[in-house]
């Protein structure tokens, strides 16, 4: 159901690996689904179930589902998060003042936006989705699902600024990109720090990034130490695996000059960067572009969704950066709506906790008659993130809440689940271009005296076997 984009040079060759697969095991740990084994599927002969499920027959609607799941779904911010602005919980949950947050962040989304506001001609068929002013632009990315621009703060101009603090559902990644090593260096990034976390949007920083591919490794780390303060780790690591070389300057008692304790985080490109991240960073954002025809798999090849679950082992936040646009240079062709639907579903189904897309606006490739690239001018495309990320945030109570989470794989299908007490809801991904006839049964199969229903809506679900639509996806909730 969702998806974004990227730009690299193709460097190396990544064997595809397994994705970590639980097959057959239900959420409360039994085989055979969630009612496990021997579980009753609604009748059948010899203990076969049938190949659909019983319809409920008071199915709930409107307002009614709505009250239901909120009254079963529920979540409390954790105690470790008490007076935080930023908050990472020992599940890899993103907390902005002790709510939810699932960060769904636009790579270069600032700077360039000035440009964006001047190369739609006049009457082109991007005039249509073109904002006119960075209120708008800003509330195009909000109308939209987004709720974080990755940028270097300090050099928006105001309007911009003002933009995005009157957008309540905005914040920023602040980008901290600069050599630390030199008395001048160090004060400006200090005094970049100081500024950027004075603004209660700024909730997470962004570092340098592809580290592993342009090997500034030394760069992230001194700007950790800068946002951290000196400790014999990051030390050692300055003198020894990262060493920037020459007579670096860092002060012996170097203070941690962020009071909020921000996550800090970048893109990386390749398994070994993703592998050594956490020596600088507190979330992994793999690069994540796996389409280079109108039939690519969204979880195969070197840069596919399989790298989220691969790295997910690592402690921290995984958090992929989505391919939004096609490039060239890297044979990526422009996602359609239904790749980028089974892009985001996948992501989810791996375990992501959040998602950066790149890139929203570009030079390249020209579209609706602009000199140039905006997202928003594909309009189906636009209406996929749209839709995915409202129904992400449906999903908010159940995926902060105390629910029991399971991932796995069974034939071509990805999915995830969260159980509490009576109930399990499921996210399920085909991530590839084909139909293909599956049985469900194989991780939902039903305790006696349950019902399957979309999770959005409440609307029965009855199709055990089915013909499980090409880059398809569902929501699923088992309940009594």
């Amino acid at each position: 159901m969702m998806s974004v984009a990227g730009w690299l040079p193709l460097v190396g060759l990544l064997m595809l690996s397994a994705c970590g697969s639980q097959e057959r095991q239900s959420p409360n740990g039994d085989t055979g689904g969630v009612g496990g084994a021997g579980a009753d599927g609604g009748g059948g002969s010899a203990g076969e179930p049938p190949a659909a499920y019983d319809a409920d027959p008071a199915p709930l609607e409107g307002a009614a589902c709505d009250a239901d799941q909120a009254a079963h779904w529920t979540w409390q911010p954790p105690a470790t998060c008490s007076g935080l602005r930023t908050c990472v919980d020992a599940r890899m949950r993103y907390w902005v003042d002790e709510e939810p947050f699932f960060p769904r962040g636009v790579y270069n989304g600032g700077y360039e936006y000035a440009w964006l506001l001047s190369n739609c001609p006049a009457g082109a068929a991007c005039a249509a989705t073109n904002p006119a002013d960075e209120v708008a632009y800003v509330q195009v990315l909000v109308d939209a699902g987004f709720n974080l621009i990755m940028d270097r703060s300090r050099y928006l101009v105001q309007p911009f600024l003002d933009a995005i603090h009157a957008a309540p559902q905005m914040k920023i990644a602040h980008l901290l990109w600069s050599d630390p090593f030199t008395t001048q260096g160090h004060d400006d990034m200090v005094a970049d720090i100081t500024a950027a976390a004075a603004d209660p949007d700024v909730v997470m920083w962004f570092g340098p990034d592809e580290v592993d591919l342009w090997d500034n490794w030394s760069m992230a780390a001194g700007i950790r130490r800068l946002l951290r303060g000196a400790s014999p780790e990051l030390d050692a690591l300055l003198t020894g695996k990262y060493a920037p070389g020459g007579t670096p300057y860092l002060p012996m008692n170097e203070p941690a000059h962020d009071p909020h304790g921000l996550p800090f985080g970048a893109a990386l490109a390749y398994d070994p960067g993703l592998a050594a991240g956490t020596d600088v960073y507190d979330l992994l954002l793999p690069i994540t572009y796996p389409f280079e025809e109108p039939y690519s798999l969204a979880n195969e090849g070197i840069w596919g969704t399989w790298r989220i679950s691969e790295f997910a082992d690592e402690g921290v936040p995984v958090v992929p950066i989505l391919q939004m646009v096609g490039i060239d240079s890297m044979g990526l062709s422009q996602p359609s709506s239904r790749q980028i639907e089974a892009q985001i579903v996948s992501a989810l189904a791996h375990g992501a906790t959040g998602l950066f897309y790149f890139n929203l606006i570009g030079d390249n490739p020209k579209h609706a008659g602009r000199d140039g690239w905006f997202a928003p001018d594909l309009v189906d495309e636009w209406e996929s993130y749209r839709t995915q990320h409202a129904l992400l945030d449906r999903l908010l109570s159940v995926l902060y809440g105390d629910a029991r989470e399971q991932r796995g794989q069974h034939e071509h299908l990805e999915w995830r689940s969260w159980t509490l007490a009576d109930r399990t809801v499921f996210v399920i991904a085909n991530p590839t271009p084909y139909e293909r006839v599956v049985d469900l049964d194989a991780f939902i199969s039903l305790p006696t005296a349950h019902y399957v229903r979309h999770y959005d809506g409440c609307t029965p679900f009855t199709q055990r076997e089915l013909m499980f639509p090409a880059y398809g996806g569902h929501v699923l909730e088992v309940y009594p």
